[in-house]
């Protein structure tokens, strides 16, 4: 009984340790690193799920893991897909635009226009989340 309540006792301690070494690592894992262009913008911590497609002005892949997108009425909007495989800042986007809106659901698909094999897979996006503009500073 004592030796089986030890290996219980020693087992747990060994998963509590397993535990805090897993979480310390992840919280020293990189991250993301924001785009040169996202220090112009404050993040509002606004989300969207989806946006009015006659809105959408230009949509602006910055790196693997972030995009901008420009609408009218000086509206940005920031996507960071949580996997978006093959996902560069040389490639462009497509979408389905006959529902009139890009959703969180909708099926994004990556071009790269100047290859003869243009289309280069899809992805979804998860959230919208609005920007502010920051101020010019003198």
């Amino acid at each position: 009984m004592t030796k089986t309540v030890s290996a219980r006792i020693g087992a747990a301690v060994a998963v509590a340790c397993g535990l805090t070494l897993a979480s310390a690592w992840a919280a020293d894992a990189p991250k993301t690193e924001d785009a040169p262009e996202l220090a112009n913008y404050t993040r509002t911590g606004k989300y969207e799920l989806c946006l009015t497609n006659n809105r959408i002005r230009q949509i602006q892949i910055l790196n693997r893991k972030q995009i901008l997108i420009y609408m009218n009425g000086n509206e940005t909007y920031l996507v960071e897909p949580s996997y978006c495989a093959g996902l560069s800042k040389g490639l462009a986007v497509s979408y389905d635009a006959s529902l009139n809106k890009l959703c969180n659901t909708s099926i994004v698909n990556l071009l790269d226009p100047g290859s003869p094999v243009p289309s280069r897979g899809g992805c979804s996006f998860d959230k919208f989340e609005k920007l502010e503009k920051k101020p010019k500073q003198n």
